[in-house]
């Protein structure tokens, strides 16, 4: 009796190794698979400029002016409006872009030189103002991979007012007078 009892407890120990191996087997031959995946681009430019984070910071000192008769050609003075451009390369990228552009006029230091019109100048459309002087649009993937530019147009307008000569003035009495603008680009991925 003993020994049966030691001869099914051996074939119960050698039945039991069986069911651990196979069961092993399945498990290991379950744990591996092929994936690949193909990260899609994201290559930017604005205004020949590399961007390499998010959100990237600029100065515009290329004002264009509108010339009146009681100005120079060429020349600064409040009475006159002016306009930027903002280019916004997405070449080389395969993603769509949605892009907030924040103006910061305060940093002019002169309450007369406000925005009057911001706008998508291929499309015609304004921007969609989301904050105080911070604007928002977006690149379509489709104008993404035709390599189409997106160019912003910043119209605003210096207003003549005599009481605000002496901020004027710290433009007008510069050697080579030139306007600064500061602006934040945000580039996000767009996903709709």
């Amino acid at each position: 009796m003993k020994r049966n009892f030691q001869l099914i407890a051996f074939l119960f120990l050698i039945i039991l190794i069986f069911v651990f191996i196979d069961s092993y087997g399945i498990f290991e031959s379950n744990i591996g698979s092929n994936v690949e995946s193909s990260l899609a681009k994201w290559q930017l430019l604005v205004n020949g400029s590399n961007v390499t984070g998010s959100s990237t910071n600029f100065t515009i000192n290329n004002v264009n002016w509108v010339p009146n008769s009681g100005v120079v050609p060429g020349k600064a003075a409040p009475g006159l409006s002016a306009y930027f451009e903002i280019l916004i390369d997405p070449t080389g990228s395969e993603v769509a872009i949605e892009y907030e552009i924040e103006l910061d006029f305060l940093a002019l230091e002169n309450s007369e030189i406000y925005l009057t019109n911001i706008k998508n100048l291929d499309t015609n459309e304004n921007l969609t103002e989301i904050e105080l002087n911070k604007y928002s649009g977006v690149i379509p993937l489709d104008r993404v991979l035709a390599g189409d530019l997106e160019r912003i147009r910043v119209d605003f307008i210096w207003d003549n007012n005599d009481d605000n000569n002496s901020a004027d003035s710290n433009y007008v009495n510069q050697i080579a007078p030139e306007l600064q603008f500061p602006i934040t680009i945000r580039l996000l991925q767009y996903i709709e």
